[in-house]
């Protein structure tokens, strides 16, 4: 394993898959890689520190060798479906709240694409009490609908509300590592936002660089 001079990166990294590209080769569940590496179950091939954090790179020609590591099969055009049914029928549906929001939602909406909250609302909920009537595993004991049995509607209601309804959203792209890009392709942070998620909001994204952002307060100060 070798450290990356943040100079010349990029000449390297051309070369390489970072841990989630390596994921995606592999089709296996986002993380896997960085805890294989930190319990060095495998070794990346090089190594970008970034204040606290690292990231690992892999060389293209490893793909197969991690394979064999995790023991996981090739997904092709041939298995995908087989292995995408045994993968839900063995899912135990741990934090699903958006999937099954988003099930009771387009059952719900009508042709001008509007859903009756009531009608979702309702939907959500008893795909939960259906799992626990049919003996199935209903979500992880640390997850609130793990208890759907217990819950009336209107404790529901404020859940899919703080879930899904944000006050507010950041929108925000990284461009190189130096403004934080690990996940070199284009693509577009939607970060939601409540009230009272940070004392004072104010400068959203300008935040990202401490000090940066109340520049109101700056400038009424001089």
């Amino acid at each position: 394993m070798s450290r990356i001079d943040v100079f010349n990166w990029q000449q390297i990294r051309g070369e390489c898959l970072s841990s989630s590209e390596l994921e995606l080769e592999l089709t296996c569940s986002s993380g896997i890689i960085r805890k294989a590496v930190e319990k060095k179950v495998i070794m990346p091939d090089h190594t970008v520190p970034i204040g606290n954090r690292e990231y690992y790179f892999f060389d293209k020609k490893r793909v197969e060798e991690v394979r064999q590591v995790f023991s996981l099969s090739q997904v092709i055009a041939e298995n995908i479906l087989e292995m995408f049914m045994d993968f839900v029928s063995d899912m135990n549906m741990s934090s699903s709240y958006k999937p099954v929001f988003l099930l009771a939602m387009f059952d719900n909406t009508d042709k001008k694409g509007r859903a009756p909250i009531d009608a979702v609302l309702k939907d959500f909920l008893n795909f939960y009490l259906q799992r626990g009537d049919k003996n199935l595993s209903v979500e992880k004991d640390r997850v609130r609908m793990k208890e759907a049995a217990s819950l009336g509607e209107d404790e529901v209601c404020p859940l899919i509300q703080e879930r899904f309804f944000p006050d507010g959203f950041n929108i925000g792209v990284n461009i190189g590592f130096t403004a934080g890009q690990t996940i070199m392709h284009v693509h577009v942070h939607l970060i939601p936002r409540y009230k009272g998620d940070v004392s004072d909001p104010v400068g959203g994204v300008r935040n990202v660089i401490p000090g940066k952002g109340n520049y109101i307060r700056k400038t009424h100060s001089q």
